[in-house]
């Protein structure tokens, strides 16, 4: 009973505590603005305000189905896109795009277009929660909690590794265990192979790290529910703390979220998980976390005056491209007016099947959506490392309905945060979180990254996992009917 009522407690306090430092940056957004011809970007945190209070006070029906830790990181990515992200502009006055000598300064009217298209986004989004609330509120048994089950029967999986892994290591070690880890160096290197179809490693090293981090859990689990100590879970973490370090490099978003599959795999697995090891870990994922950023931002150490005040500026730019804030929609609309005559059916077709293993050589990569944008922001051939935001997408390929992909993305948000909850099998938990994550931060991504991950990262693990599954009941049933036809021998008659 008391814990229940403390779970009453906290969300009134956490939906105040959210809305009112929303309506406080609404304010300071406002006032704060350098640009005041741009400050129609303050609606979208009064925007946020008015959905979200919408949005929680149509839900509050007993037996509702209340979402997991998917649901609940689309949230606070949402909290970020549309709170913290016009307030960060706002002070930076960084309405432009720069690379190099080139500077792009966005008009007025394109930021009063991406204000309104987020908007709408943002409607969409809490409308697809609302109709996957209804249908899962229906499905869901709330008198089942589902406890994490270890990977028992592990042949194909254990195989797997023990083929992949040395094959591997030998074509390109990086591809297993990274040039640095947990801290990016300046000589830092990454996994580089001169061979035909090269893609197919990169898959299969994204797959067999998974695999060390389940098939360790799961024997630690074992040794847990044996003896009932306490060091189990330490080694536990000791393996997560390993499984980080091996996501080291430059793409930040892989280490948060090994951290947070690690922890929350930990919790599902021991049903507890000391606090001093959550202080560890989330001070790991900080430090590998910032160590990439100052790898990013050595130029602003190397050739500045001001080196901290152009570090803390582009830490600030980074919250802004990371959840693809209003000025990186802004650009989005500006380069459809300035590709509009060779964006065609082909890009949208490259966009898609330049991702697939395989037929990705054939396809022209440069006449791709992402390709377009990061030209447009004056990045070099090739250079594409500026995300295109995922409503700028829809907008240039669907101007009369540009929410379409957000709204597929958040469908599957949902639904994948439904299978997390229900499924107890620890390597389809591992799955569906993982491409949850993506999923749930789909607002700060692009189509590209969106339909990669799934194609990439969690099919080919859902399907080997599929095939262990598979091999492993049949061989348990051959056993059960050998046991049964002995049994049925020795029987007198």
């Amino acid at each position: 009973m008391i814990e229940n009522k403390r779970k009453y407690n906290i969300k009134p306090l956490y939906g105040v505590v959210k809305l009112s430092s929303s309506l406080i940056i609404f304010i300071l957004t406002l006032v704060l603005s350098y640009e005041k011809e741009y400050a129609s970007i303050s609606i979208l945190p009064l925007s946020y305000i008015l959905l979200d209070s919408l949005f929680s006070n149509k839900l509050k029906i007993k037996n509702w189905y209340s979402g997991g830790l998917i649901y609940n990181v689309a949230l606070i990515g949402i909290f970020v896109r549309y709170v913290i992200t016009p307030f960060v502009i706002s002070i930076t006055g960084d309405f432009y795009t720069s690379y190099g000598n080139y500077v792009n300064m966005v008009s007025v009217d394109s930021i009063n277009l991406a204000v309104i298209l987020m908007i709408l986004e943002l409607v969409c989004i809490y409308f697809i929660f609302f109709i996957s609330k209804i249908k899962y509120s229906k499905k869901y048994d709330f008198s089942i909690v589902s406890r994490i089950k270890s990977l028992d029967h592990k042949f194909i999986v254990v195989v797997f590794m023990l083929v992949v892994t040395p094959v591997l290591l030998l074509i390109e070690p990086r591809l297993i265990i990274p040039s640095d880890l947990f801290l990016v160096g300046e000589n830092f290197q990454r996994a580089q192979i001169e061979l035909e179809n090269a893609g197919i490693f990169f898959i299969l090293s994204r797959m067999v790290k998974p695999i060390y981090l389940i098939v360790f859990i799961s024997s630690m689990a074992k040794k847990y529910q044996l003896t009932r100590k306490r060091k189990f879970i330490i080694f536990s973490f000791i393996g997560v703390i390993v499984y980080v370090g091996l996501q080291t490099g430059t793409t930040r978003w892989e280490i948060v979220f090994a951290g947070i599959i690690g922890l929350y795999l930990i919790k599902e697995t021991f049903n507890r998980i000391p606090k001093s090891i959550i202080l560890v870990l989330v001070l790991v994922i900080s430090v590998s976390f910032f160590s990439a950023s100052m790898y990013k931002f050595s130029w602003a150490i190397n050739s500045s005056e001001t080196p901290i005040k152009d570090i803390s500026i582009e830490m600030m730019n980074m919250v802004q491209n990371y959840f693809s804030g209003p000025a990186l929609v802004a650009n989005s609309i500006e380069m459809k007016k300035n590709y509009s005559n060779v964006i065609g059916v082909e890009t949208f077709f490259n966009d898609f099947a330049g991702s697939v293993p395989g037929v990705s050589k054939y396809i022209d990569q440069s006449n791709r959506i992402n390709a377009y944008y990061n030209r447009y922001t004056g990045r070099p051939e090739g250079h594409n490392t500026q995300i295109i935001p995922m409503i700028g997408i829809g907008y240039i390929y669907f101007p009369v309905f540009p929410q379409i992909f957000t709204m597929i993305c958040y469908w599957f948000v949902f639904k994948f945060d439904y299978k997390l909850k229900i499924i107890s099998r620890i390597e389809y938990k591992y799955v569906y979180l993982y491409s949850g994550l993506y999923l749930a931060m789909a607002i700060g991504f692009n189509t590209q990254i969106i339909f990669t991950t799934f194609l990439q990262r969690f099919l080919p693990l859902f399907l080997i996992f599929k095939l262990n599954s598979i091999i492993c009941l049949n061989k348990s049933n051959n056993e059960k009917s050998y046991r049964e036809r002995r049994l049925n021998l020795t029987k007198p008659y």
